[in-house]
């Protein structure tokens, strides 16, 4: 038994001791495929800022297969690959790292203990000056026959480090280029479409939730814009490190209005407030540290490396809580959050597994840091706009509800204060007649029938009486009698001084009895400012319906006007009376008129829907 354990132990041993002393370098053989260089990844960090190829050809690198993805960095690295060129001539390749933000990367090419080629890329250079010039870190190595080893400086100090890196042929590289702007190039587009959408339809609508998705969706821009270069694109280098502030500040704005823009939709606020609090105590935490990194004396410190880790780490508890309110939404009835729900779930699990955890250092990253990231916001803006299109017509078709039952209750508190109006003057119309008009007359009896100067007096006050009890009841105006009444209302009103008249032209009543008595009333209220302030010699009232079936009444006197927009202001009463009347009846009114003009001019527009047959 022991003697099997024994041959066991060095079959398994003696394996893994030529494992780690084995070289694992690149076999250039016309590579026909991208080719992952992590495998042949050697690593050797320092806090030393001022180290040099010299300082580390003797150092022990250390092999790490993962490559070199190590989270927020504190440390300057060096990276070693071993390429060997089996082939009888010169290859062309390009070493490719797709994460565009690496401040500095020096390329040493070491043949037989000499440097044969040094390149420089990252946001610290000249953009332009580039072996290849594109959004990725891209070095050209003409690879010779034989052995040739790179050394890689690598300086991103207190920032996510994501340093993967691929080999590729000349044409490789320009196909993956291509497809890398066009898919952002079409990202682009799509989401410039989406913030003018969203800004126009909040200007149309004034709904907040456009207003935060809009503001979203800048935030998000200004963050993704650094990530893929745009920055160095148009100002060539960023050497004072504008490029990690503007991200730290895009990243804050998402986590700002990304909640804010899930509380427009449904009320999380108010479903939970303690976790809502210590959220945004935490997010309000940044904008502090934001400052401080500002500073030179902060920025080139540790104070710099844990800010980028708490902001980090804020970003995924935010994100996750975006999951979990959405899910409490639609536990609590809000249907529709369930599609917000799966929407952030896909999106937030794409910035989790390709931001976040690769910045963190516990995910490797890939060469298609771009890609995923753009299928992820395009996937959210298809289905966040079509999120906010169903909220924005739910809250369109609750507005109009709101707004017609608004209507209905003025058109009811309009009614009730008119029927009190009518009910009070026929009350009062009655008294006067019943009561006083016959305590008048029975005083008149009495009267010393000599005294004529007296009983002239008493005989007007009755007729004065009359005329007022008249006036204030409610007059019957069934069938043809709308006609006779506003004769005889124009006969009450005529004097010496004012002739009133009505004519009536293919006239046609009312369905409503309650809207013939509102028309009347109507009447009686412009002949009464006719008489109290027109100082008018001449009214005219017409009665039209024309050959479009449209009832009109037109009212016209030769008094010296007013000023239509002061009497509204003062809230004449008169006024009042005949607009509540106007809107109950559903007509429209048109006043034409000037203070200190000649004559007053009123139309009256009633719908066909309210008319019936001739008489």
């Amino acid at each position: 038994m022991r003697l099997i354990l024994s041959i066991l132990f060095i079959i398994l041993y003696i394996p893994s001791v030529f494992s780690y002393n084995q070289v694992h370098m690149l076999n250039i053989d016309v590579p026909n495929s991208t080719t992952d260089l992590n495998t042949y990844t050697y690593v050797y960090s320092t806090l030393d800022t001022n180290s040099d190829l010299k300082s580390v050809l003797d150092e022990e690198f250390e092999y790490k297969p993962s490559g070199l993805n190590v989270g927020v960095n504190s440390e300057i690295h060096w990276i070693k690959y071993t390429i060997n060129n089996q082939k009888e001539q010169n290859e062309k390749l390009y070493i490719n790292f797709p994460y565009n933000h690496i401040n500095k990367i020096i390329v040493y090419a070491v043949r037989d203990g000499k440097i044969i080629r040094k390149s420089r890329v990252g946001t610290y250079f000249s953009h332009f000056s580039k072996d290849f010039v594109c959004r990725n870190n891209v070095i050209e190595i003409n690879s010779q026959e034989g052995l040739t080893e790179y050394y890689i400086y690598i300086n991103h100090l207190y920032m996510p480090l994501r340093a993967v890196s691929f080999l590729l042929t000349e044409t490789e590289m320009i196909k993956k280029i291509a497809e890398i702007n066009a898919h952002i190039w079409f990202w682009k587009g799509i989401f410039v479409f989406a913030l003018v959408l969203t800004l126009v339809l909040y200007i149309l609508t004034k709904v907040k939730s456009f207003l935060y998705y809009f503001l979203l969706n800048l935030s998000t821009a200004m963050f993704f814009l650094m990530e893929i270069g745009d920055f160095v694109l148009l100002f060539d280098r960023d050497i004072n490190g504008i490029i990690i502030e503007i991200k730290h500040l895009g990243n804050w704005l998402i986590l700002i209005f990304s909640p804010l823009f899930v509380n427009s939709l449904y009320p999380i606020k108010k479903m939970r407030p303690k976790v809502w609090k210590t959220m945004f105590s935490l997010v309000l935490v940044i904008p502090f540290l934001w400052t401080l990194g500002l500073f030179p004396y902060f920025k080139d410190s540790m104070f710099f490396y844990y800010s980028t880790y708490y902001l980090i780490l804020v970003s995924l508890v935010v994100f996750l809580l975006m999951i979990y309110f959405t899910l409490v939404a639609y536990r609590n009835g809000h249907k529709s959050a369930i599609f917000l729900f799966i929407a952030y779930l896909i999106y937030v699990t794409t910035a989790i597994l390709n931001i976040i955890l690769p910045n963190l250092g516990l995910k490797e990253s890939t060469m298609d840091v771009y890609e995923v990231f753009i299928y992820g916001s395009l996937f959210e803006i298809f289905v966040f706009m079509a999120l906010m299109t169903i909220s924005t017509y739910e809250v369109y078709s609750q507005k109009i509800k709101l707004e017609k039952e608004q209507r209905k209750n003025k058109q009811d508190m309009l009614a009730a204060v008119v029927k009190g109006q009518e009910f009070e003057r026929n009350r009062v119309g009655i008294e006067l007649h019943d009561l006083v008009g016959a305590n008048i007359s029975a005083i008149n009896l009495k009267v010393n029938s000599d005294d004529k100067e007296l009983k002239s007096i008493i005989s007007s006050t009755i007729a004065i009486v009359r005329n007022l009890s008249h006036g204030l009841v409610t007059p019957s105006i069934k069938g043809n009698r709308f006609c006779d009444e506003v004769v005889d209302l124009c006969l009450v009103f005529s004097n010496d001084k004012l002739k009133a008249d009505a004519s009536f032209f293919n006239w046609k009543g009312l369905k409503n009895p309650e809207n013939m008595t509102h028309l009347y009333r109507i009447v009686q209220e412009l002949l009464n400012n006719a008489v109290k302030h027109s100082q008018a010699t001449s009214v005219n009232l017409q009665f039209v319906v024309n050959e479009h079936d449209v009832m009109s009444v037109f009212y016209e006197d030769n008094g010296i006007g007013f000023n239509l927009q002061k009497a509204l202001k003062q809230g004449g009463i008169g006024l009042l009376n005949i607009n509540n009347r106007i809107e109950l009846i559903g007509a429209d009114i048109t006043y034409e008129t000037n203070e200190g003009s000649e004559g007053t001019t009123v139309v009256i527009v009633i719908p066909n829907k309210l008319q019936t047959s001739s008489y």
